[in-house]
């Protein structure tokens, strides 16, 4: 790529000569981070000591930020750690960038650089109140990156939960801070999946009016990603134009979001083997430092295992309450029967029933003309009653049957 060949020979010229004003070097880091394609700007394990030819484009301290000695170190350092965030842990992009910043060299445009890349960083690692303290600061000094980090705000707002707040912004950004990108995000989380997809086709739409592959790659996963959810069928083809957009590019967090995509369509597949696929990709975004994907489809290790179902205690026979005038229709039976010589009615079955032992409800002797509880069924006192009624005379009898019939109290 003639951007990234420009790239190196500028860096390397400029600490050769140690400039402090890079010029257009900071406008070519600009162009180079703002399509998302991420070709390495250095070999693997070159550093900056300029010895044996070696590319100048890498911290000669190994990426701990000690031995920058002029603004062309630090702003190679820093594109490197940006790089390299595909291929390292998201605590280590930030550790990286951190250092650069601490030396000072940068001038406002490239700190605005490395402290909007430190606060997608905290993002990813899920350090919400870190991420919005440099995307607000970012934001609010102006400049080129103050659409994206209002994009990161609105993207965090959606994160913490504000979904009103995130969608208010949406009409505030533009292109430059992917409008249709994050209305999509909003959107298929609360399953309006259709508005999702047609936030993300226009998202592509204006991807491809501006020839940002990077940028379409990124939208393409997304758009697979909700047609997964609505449309399993039509999702294999987003999911197939979506790896030859990234076969090119080095996108280490869309290409697992891809993976996440083609889980959630092999959904209850079971030739799919979708538990195995989800271990595995678990161990990628852990490795990654991708807190944000943790929640994998078909993987639960949150949870406790099931518990084996009981079964169930077969129930106990229910015998009925006999009926109040049960006892003196047994009696006239028996009288009946005796009056005209036959047998008496033959006993029934002996059933016992495991029942709880019943409470004696009867108060003892010392206290058995305390007053009625209002529950009981007969509310007569001898205070109210004399003796020789017919009232009290009933009550008296309808007490001895309820005694005999529950038995003798404990």
């Amino acid at each position: 790529m003639l951007l990234v060949a420009c790239l190196r020979q500028g860096l390397r010229l400029a600490r050769d000569h140690r400039l402090t004003d890079l010029g257009w070097l900071t406008d070519a880091a600009h162009v180079y981070t703002d399509d998302s394609i991420w070709e390495p700007l250095a070999p693997a394990g070159t550093r900056a000591g300029g010895d044996g030819g070696q590319d100048a484009t890498a911290s000669g301290a190994g990426g701990d930020g000690t031995g920058l000695e002029t603004p062309a170190d630090a702003l190679a350092e820093l594109l490197t750690a940006i790089d390299r965030r595909q291929h390292e842990h998201r605590a280590r992009t930030a550790e990286r960038i951190t250092a650069v910043l601490d030396t000072g060299l940068l001038d406002g445009e490239l700190t605005a650089l490395a402290l909007y890349y430190r606060a997608k960083a905290h993002k990813d690692l899920g350090r919400t109140g870190a991420s919005r303290d440099g995307m607000r600061q970012v934001a609010d000094a102006g400049g080129r990156l103050a659409p994206k980090a209002r994009r990161g705000l609105a993207n965090l707002d959606r994160i913490s939960g504000d979904f009103p707040t995130a969608l208010a912004a949406v009409p505030t950004l533009g292109w430059k801070g992917r409008h249709h990108r994050v209305a999509g995000d909003i959107h298929w989380p609360h399953a309006n999946l259709d508005q999702a997809i047609a936030a993300f086709e226009a998202a592509r739409a204006e991807a491809e009016q501006h020839d940002a592959a990077g940028e379409r790659a990124i939208i393409q996963i997304r758009l697979a990603l909700a047609t997964a959810f609505a449309d399993p069928v039509r999702a294999d083809d987003e999911l197939d134009l979506a790896h030859q957009l990234l076969a090119p590019l080095d996108q280490r967090a869309t290409t697992l979001l891809a993976h996440i995509a083609a889980l959630v369509k092999d959904a209850g597949d079971t030739g799919s083997d979708v538990p195995g696929r989800s271990h595995r990709l678990r161990r990628e975004v852990t490795d990654a430092g991708l807190p944000w994907a943790d929640r994998i489809p078909g993987d639960r290790p949150h949870l406790p295992p099931r518990r084996p179902r009981r079964t169930p205690e077969p129930r106990r026979p229910h015998r009925p309450a006999p009926h109040p005038h049960h006892e003196r229709r047994l009696r006239l039976l028996h009288r009946h029967r005796r009056r005209h010589g036959q047998p008496p009615p033959p006993a029934p079955p002996h059933r016992p029933l495991a029942r709880r032992p019943r409470t004696c409800t009867r108060p003892p002797a010392h206290s058995r003309h305390r007053p009625p509880h209002p529950h009981e069924p007969f509310a007569l006192t001898p205070d109210r009653f004399t003796r020789s009624s017919r009232l009290w005379q009933a009550h008296s009898r309808a007490k001895k049957r309820i005694s005999v019939r529950r038995g003798p109290c404990p």
